[in-house]
């Protein structure tokens, strides 16, 4: 690799993480993490050595993906690839035009619907670890010193501090005594504030110590960004809204959801003009889906590829949220291999990713695919799981214990046969 001499670095941010970008003739251009000179070295250090340990599951389509662990002028750093794009909090301070918000939040939430389709919660979703390209037709994640895996929660030997992420950007759930767990909804809150930024161009809430910021997070209400700025759509002020909900399970259920909705509205203005005829599209948590719910989600699961129905399947008589590492005991699949044949139903919404577990996005999901496994074979099924998880020596509830978290008399009836046996 050439030498970091060789380089001339411009700061693109400073702060405790400073990020820069080299250039040096005949060579690509390199993005490099530093520690700031009033920073902490040693937390620092621990953050760029996470990130650099994470290598291996960052792609270059959606992250800045490292290179090297290094020191430039006796500091801490981290070396990544540059892909472009400049650090959205550069462009923060004053309202978006409606175009430019919805082309950024759909790359924005493009790169984390990848992101938490690689099994990845952030938990530092900020303005400066996004990285927009100049068309606004794609966006990078960076800042990864804090990132959990659902196969492993956190790297061994990275200290997680009680209150981990950036203040104003942190879910109530990140501030809270582990109830309910930080999963991958904790880094669509932090994605609202962000679209509440760019809407009207000041955060949502605001607070002048951290005990003052958890208690806003936790009790305080925003103002819609209708109401702040009026020239805001109400269909974008209400999806914003949406995004900052208190409790998860209120918030979007993926980030691919968002996009799709975000999509939608893209397309209004394009042809339209406007959005005043764009109305907010139900979605599988949807409270005004009621009872032909099952049915309906049952057909997004079976257009899923089979391996990954049959996982949804199995996973639905272990109970709503299953540790990564229970579900790949009973499911007998290695836990990297379980977090792939899963991408799919993550990026579609039906999956959500947490910490060291997976958990359905909203009970209706479980009861779509527990009613998928046909009635005749459901005994046999939970018996095979709760036999892998006791030859293993499982201390959870096996999967006949479990049985009764999704009742089969609220349950449709079963139409895909072919998948009814979990995958080995």
């Amino acid at each position: 690799m050439t030498s970091l001499r060789c380089y001339k670095f411009e700061y693109l941010l400073d702060g405790e993480i400073a990020l820069l970008r080299g250039t040096a003739a005949g060579c690509s251009p390199v993005l490099l993490s530093l520690a700031g000179p009033a920073a902490n070295e040693a937390g620092v250090q621990r953050r760029l050595e996470h990130e650099y340990a994470l290598r291996g599951l960052l792609r270059s389509d959606w992250a800045a993906v490292p290179v090297a662990l290094t020191r430039y002028g006796r500091r801490p750093a981290l070396l990544a690839a540059d892909e472009g794009g400049l650090p959205l909090a550069r462009s923060l301070g004053e309202p978006f035009q409606p175009d430019a918000f919805l082309e950024i939040a759909i790359a924005v939430s493009a790169a984390i619907a990848a992101m938490h389709g690689s099994g990845m919660v952030h938990r530092d979703i900020k303005p400066a670890h996004l990285l927009v390209a100049p068309s606004r037709e794609r966006a990078w994640i960076t800042g990864f010193g804090i990132a959990t895996v659902a196969s492993s929660g956190a790297l061994p030997g990275v200290e997680s501090p009680m209150l981990a992420g950036t203040l104003p950007y942190m879910a109530p759930e990140q501030a809270g005594r582990g109830e309910p767990a930080v999963d991958a909804r904790a880094d669509l809150y932090a994605l609202g504030v962000i679209l509440y930024q760019m809407l009207t161009g000041v955060l949502p809430l605001e607070a002048s110590e951290p005990v003052a910021w958890v208690h806003s997070h936790f009790a305080r209400q925003p103002v819609a960004p209708s109401e702040r700025n009026d020239a805001v759509a109400p269909v974008l002020s209400a999806m914003v809204m949406r995004l900052l909900a208190k409790a998860p399970e209120e918030r979007y259920p993926s980030a691919s959801a968002l996009a799709a909705e975000l999509r939608r509205c893209l397309e209004a203005w394009r042809n339209q003009g406007n959005l005043d005829l764009v109305a907010s599209a139900p979605l599988p948590d949807s409270p005004g889906i009621q009872g032909d719910a099952p049915g309906l989600l049952a057909e997004g699961l079976q257009r899923l590829p089979p391996e990954t129905s049959a996982l949804l399947m199995a996973l639905s008589c272990l109970g709503r949220v299953v540790p990564a590492a229970t579900a790949a005991q009973a499911l007998d699949v290695s836990e990297a291999r379980l977090g792939g044949l899963l991408a799919e139903a993550v990026a579609g919404g039906y999956i959500v990713v947490g910490d060291a577990c997976y958990r359905f996005a909203h009970e209706r999901v479980q009861e779509a695919a527990y009613a998928l496994i046909p009635a005749a074979d459901r005994p046999d099924l939970h018996l095979r799981l709760g036999r892998r998880l006791a030859q293993r020596g499982s201390t959870v509830t096996t999967a006949t214990a479990t049985a009764t978290a999704a009742s089969p008399a609220r349950l449709t009836s079963s139409t895909r046969q072919s998948a009814s046996r979990s995958p080995n």
